[in-house]
């Protein structure tokens, strides 16, 4: 009976120390799951201050577009002003030049009007360059 007694001692001894680790193993595992539950946290808090930016960013961008549009829009104005002012000058006749003056004010231009010519030259590809960077952003924006 004795020994009966000493091996059931010996057994819950093993069973106690086996129960601390278990508490010690569990209590770490608490704690890794704790700083888990911090670093979630903190990602949740991210996505949630970047959610709210996103739509902060789309309006400064479509206000952007709309400036860049009004700009656009102005400069074509400007630019039909100058083509009407050109067409009316090609097409008005100067009196009182002979006609050697007239066929020579046609191969060469005047200053103004060359200038008139790279000015509409310039925007024509300004335009042309805008049209394709609002496209592209377009197509990026829909992806």
């Amino acid at each position: 009976m004795q020994t009966e007694i000493y091996s059931l001692r010996r057994r819950i001894t093993e069973l106690e120390v086996e129960k601390a680790e278990l508490k010690a193993e569990l209590e770490a595992k608490n704690s890794e799951i704790l700083e888990f539950k911090k670093m979630f946290a903190e990602v949740e808090a991210r996505n949630v201050e970047i959610e709210a930016r996103n739509p902060e960013l789309m309006k400064q961008m479509i206000e952007e577009n709309n400036r860049r549009d009004a700009k656009i829009e102005d400069t074509n104005d400007r630019v039909a002003k100058l083509e009407q002012k050109q067409l009316q000058n090609d097409n008005t006749p100067n009196n009182n030049l002979s006609n050697f003056n007239l066929v020579t004010d046609r191969h060469e231009k005047s200053l103004e009007d060359k200038e008139t010519d790279e000015f509409l030259n310039e925007v024509h590809k300004k335009r042309n360059g805008d049209d394709i960077r609002r496209h592209n952003k377009e197509k990026k924006l829909q992806r």
